[in-house]
This record gives structure tokens, C-alpha cells and sequence, in this order.
């Protein structure tokens, strides 16, 4: 009987012991994860229980094309038992929804990505145009693709036949778009297509006639019935119904000012009777404003303006310039006595002005520079560390910024 007894309580002993153990095990637990919408590169702060058992963390896509794709790191901030800082990875997320996860590669606590993101493709972009925060179309000169999910995947809708090549396209919604085309051979062609099922069939419209090396470089239709195009010899056309012609012969009043007929190398048309034209050379920007036609000087010669309304910037040389007055007037904004490269504006004040810091080193970064208030101030913004910039989509809506091949802004 005392050997039984015995034998119990060290059984009990031993329990109580294991029991013990079990519940003074120290549990790891994420209470917390700030801040929600986040930039790459930007610090975030994780807050719980026991954190410093942690030893590396994960950064996952939610969205079902790039769930396969995580980012795992291991480089803290700083990391104490309450409280780990850790960097958001500069490299290989593509997408706004992410998760942050401590030993998944898969879920976590839900983040967005803002600012700027790279667009995971393999498409040699020739031009780009956004119709929405969702949609947009891209070309590579032989195909013409379409994303619907905020510009992250493609699909092809338009495959042009052998010999020909898609030089320009403008979408004025997305049923109604053109195409500038070119066809290569012994009798070259130029002809103008036009689309009513948003770019899956197109039907040729205008036939040019052509001039050795002769392409169409750029189309903006403003309505159905009013388009406007430019080739890559600088002469700019008209089409009106169906009508096409030298935009010299429509607006003939063009000729009569002070430097008489010129060379066009750009142009932003705001409606049917409102546009801006660049010119190849010369110090001025003229602006049409059926059935007036005035013009602006500058020191330098100008770039194609981009409005907001009356609001309107535009770049000469290496200096900023804004309207408040569609473009009668022009005045210099102070851009911290630095060199601009280009420059975006999503709306009448928020904008980007890019600088590069040793312009005579083509392996030298550029450099952002963001304004909140149209110009009046302007702070250093954190840049990609390598992309391809090009010229601004003049279409693109409302704090949404495609560019280069790809990136991908989202106003924070």
C-alpha cells in the first residue's frame, strides 16, 4: 500500500512539473501592424508578444496572379520582445494588395502598396494609354493589349497582319479607337483604322498619302467625328467627318502668324475647337481656340502643355511654367533652382518634377521631387532605383500614373 502511495504521488509530481512547463512556454503573438497603406522602401511597425523569437518575415501578394511570388526577409530595423521595425522590400512586389506574414508564404495581415510599383511583363512597350484607374491599353507595334485589373495584367485583342506595323492608337472610350498604320514593302502605305468593338476588328477609314519614311506618330480624337494626327516628317492633319487633310489647309488663318507656316512636333487637344500645338522649332506655344489662334513665348522653345481645367503646366528647357487662364498667360514656378527632366502632374496640385542629379552621367539616378499645391512648394520623394522613364500619358486619370515600361503610381 505505501509503495502504491508512493509511486502516485511522484506520477503527481511529475505531472504538475510537465504542466508547469507547458504553460510558462513563451507564445509569439502579432497584435498589431502599422501603418495599412505603405510604400516600398517605408518602415513598418509590428507590435505583440515575444516578438524577438521571430527571425524573418514575408512579404506575399494576395492577388491570385501573383500569390506564387513572396519576398522574404530577414534584415530588421530594430526588434525587441514588444515592438520589430522592419523595410518594406524594394524589389520584386507587383502589386498594390499585400500581406505581411512571420512565417508564411502565404496571407498575413493585410497591407496596400502605394506610390510607385512595377509592372511585372515581358512586352516591348511602343505606347501606352490609361481609359481608367482599372483599364488601359498598351502596344508593342504588332499587337495591341488590354488590362482590366488596375493595369497588371494583359491580354491580346488586336494582332495586326504580317507587314504591317501599329505606329500610333487612341482610344477615345473603350469601344471607340483608331490606329496610325504602316505597311512596309515596294509601294509603302499609310492608312488610318478605325474600331467601334473596342480594337478587336478595324476597318481602314483614311488612306494618306505618303512620303518616303512617312508614319503616323500620334492620334488624339476629341469626339466621333474630330481627330487629330501627326506624323514623323512634323506635319500635322485634320480629320473632320470624313474629311482629312494638312491642318494648314483647315485652320488658314494658322499661316498668317508672325512665323508663317512651321513644322509641328507635338500637340494636346482638349476638345474639338481647343488645342495646343508644339512646333519642331521656334520659342512659342500656339494655342487654338476656334476660331482664334494666338500664341505664347517663351525664352526656350516649349514642351506640350497638360490641363486641368483652366490650370495648365508645361516645361522650357529646364524650368516649370503653370496657367491659371487655359494658357493665355505663363509663369515661372521656382523648382529649387534644379534642372527638370520632365515632369507629371495627376491634378491641378499634386505633381512630380524629375530631376537628374548629374545629367552628364547617363548612369546617374533621377530624382523626384513631389508638390500637394500646384507648384508653390515641392519635397524630395523617394524614387525607383532603376526604370525607364518616357514621355507622360496626357490621359491618364485622376491620381493614377502609368508610365516607362512599366511603373505604376498610386497617389498615398
Amino acid at each position: 500500500m505505501k509503495l502504491i502511495l508512493k509511486i502516485l504521488f511522484f506520477i503527481i509530481i511529475i505531472g504538475c512539473s510537465s504542466n508547469d512547463s507547458i504553460d510558462s512556454e513563451e507564445k509569439t503573438s502579432i497584435n498589431q501592424v502599422n501603418p495599412f497603406r505603405v510604400k516600398l522602401g517605408d518602415t513598418v511597425t509590428i507590435t505583440g508578444v515575444n516578438l524577438d523569437k521571430i527571425s524573418q518575415f514575408y512579404f506575399n501578394h494576395t492577388h491570385p496572379s501573383f500569390s506564387n511570388l513572396s519576398v522574404e526577409t530577414s534584415s530588421f530595423i530594430t526588434k525587441t520582445n514588444e515592438k520589430i521595425t522592419i523595410r518594406v522590400p524594394n524589389k520584386n512586389l507587383f502589386h498594390e494588395d499585400i500581406a505581411i506574414s512571420a512565417g508564411s508564404k502565404t496571407g498575413g495581415y493585410d497591407l496596400k502598396l502605394v506610390g510607385f510599383i512595377p509592372i511585372k511583363n515581358d512586352i516591348d512597350i511602343n505606347q501606352l494609354q490609361t481609359l481608367s484607374d482599372q483599364v488601359a491599353i498598351i502596344t508593342d507595334g504588332k499587337k495591341l493589349y488590354k488590362s482590366e485589373d488596375g493595369y497588371y495584367t494583359w491580354e491580346v485583342i488586336y494582332t495586326i497582319e504580317n507587314g504591317y506595323h501599329i505606329t500610333s492608337f487612341n482610344f477615345l472610350d473603350e469601344s471607340n479607337c483608331w490606329l496610325g498604320v504602316y505597311k512596309e514593302g515596294t509601294i509603302p502605305e499609310v492608312t488610318i483604322r478605325y474600331s467601334s468593338n473596342g480594337g478587336t476588328n478595324f476597318d481602314t477609314k483614311f488612306q494618306i498619302p505618303y512620303t518616303p519614311g512617312q508614319f503616323i506618330r500620334k492620334i488624339k480624337f476629341t469626339s466621333l467625328t474630330k481627330g487629330f494626327f501627326v506624323d514623323n516628317n512634323q506635319e500635322m492633319y485634320v480629320s473632320d467627318n470624313n474629311s482629312f487633310e494638312n491642318i494648314y489647309d483647315y485652320y488658314p488663318n494658322l499661316s498668317s502668324l508672325p512665323f508663317g507656316k512651321i513644322k509641328i512636333w507635338d500637340f494636346n487637344a482638349i476638345n474639338d475647337d481647343l488645342i495646343f500645338l508644339n512646333p519642331n522649332e521656334g520659342n512659342f506655344l500656339i494655342k487654338i481656340n476656334f476660331p482664334n489662334i494666338t500664341y505664347s513665348e517663351f525664352d526656350i522653345g516649349p514642351e506640350t502643355p497638360i490641363f486641368f481645367g483652366d490650370i495648365g503646366y508645361t516645361t522650357s528647357n529646364i524650368d516649370l511654367y503653370k496657367t491659371t487662364d487655359l494658357g493665355n498667360s505663363w509663369s515661372k514656378i521656382d523648382f529649387l533652382n534644379r534642372i527638370i527632366l520632365d515632369y507629371h502632374f495627376l491634378n491641378e496640385n499634386i505633381g512630380f518634377a524629375i530631376h537628374n542629379q548629374n545629367p552628364s552621367d547617363p548612369n546617374s539616378l533621377e530624382v523626384f521631387y513631389k508638390t500637394i499645391d500646384g507648384g508653390d512648394s515641392w519635397k524630395d520623394y523617394w524614387s525607383p532605383s532603376s526604370f525607364y522613364y518616357n514621355s507622360h500619358d496626357l490621359t491618364t486619370p485622376k491620381h493614377v500614373w502609368l508610365f516607362g515600361d512599366l511603373w505604376k503610381y498610386i497617389e498615398e
